[in-house]
């Protein structure tokens, strides 16, 4: 008796720590599950989609967009209320080379420290 209460009292806690992570692991791989399980429902339900010719030819495309609407913000005010955009192609290349210019390079100053 005394030497199996002795081995249980040194197996138990090896014991104990294996179930204890098995049981980490198992709540931790839930979320995995779950996710899982919802792809394999999302693929199965795209592969139950038949693709028509009509969808290849684009039959079922919405209408293309009216022109004047679609050139409305060009010129004027914008669709947010900002200050009136400028055409800079009607001002010449002066007005366009301000903007694709870079910024001058910084000046490191020099170090007062003396170089080695």
């Amino acid at each position: 008796m005394q030497r199996s209460h002795r081995a249980w009292r040194i197996v138990r806690w090896p014991l104990g720590t294996v179930l204890i992570l098995y049981i980490a692991i198992v709540i931790k791989s839930i979320p995995h599950a779950l996710d899982y399980q919802r792809t394999e429902e999302t693929v199965a339900r795209i592969h139950s989609q038949k693709l028509t010719i009509e969808n290849v030819n684009g039959e079922h495309l919405p209408p293309p967009p009216d022109p004047a609407q679609v050139n409305a913000t060009v010129e004027g005010i914008g669709a947010f209320q900002t200050a009136p955009k400028v055409n800079l192609a009607s001002q010449g290349a002066a007005a366009a080379s301000a903007f694709t210019q870079s910024p001058p390079t910084p000046q490191i100053p020099k170090s007062p420290l003396p170089s080695p």
